[in-house]
């Protein structure tokens, strides 16, 4: 049987399209999205990190772009472009639940990389 994931994908990559494994990542741009936030149940305008070799974009809320800045070692967001950078899942206690949500760190041994169009 499907998981909730595979029968309701999500538009932007989660932390359960990660499948439990680190992967390293390029990143290939950084662009500010409209979408319909459901907690406000109005639109909003949100930060979507792209990878190369991922058809799905990431939303990046202030946890991750901090992640993303000290994983990189830059300051500004303009110098993400390019960079290689570890992603994650974990899982995060919110709103009640638990979530397995995308998190973001210097690329790390064990880490891989993904074949082409994994998530």
């Amino acid at each position: 049987m499907p998981t909730l994931n595979e029968m309701f994908p999500s538009q932007y990559l989660n932390g359960e399209d990660l499948k439990g494994k680190p992967y390293v990542l390029k990143i290939r741009r950084v662009v500010i999205e409209e979408i319909f936030d459901q907690k406000k149940k109005a639109k909003a305008k949100k930060w979507v990190v792209y990878f190369e070799d991922a058809k799905k974009g990431c939303l990046v809320g202030k946890t991750q772009a901090g992640q993303i800045m000290e994983g990189t070692g830059t300051k500004v967001s303009e110098e993400w472009v390019g960079k290689t950078i570890e992603i994650y899942p974990t899982s995060v206690l919110a709103f009640g639940e638990q979530h397995c949500v995308p998190r973001f760190r210097k690329p790390s041994a064990q880490a891989v990389t993904p074949p082409p169009a994994a998530f």
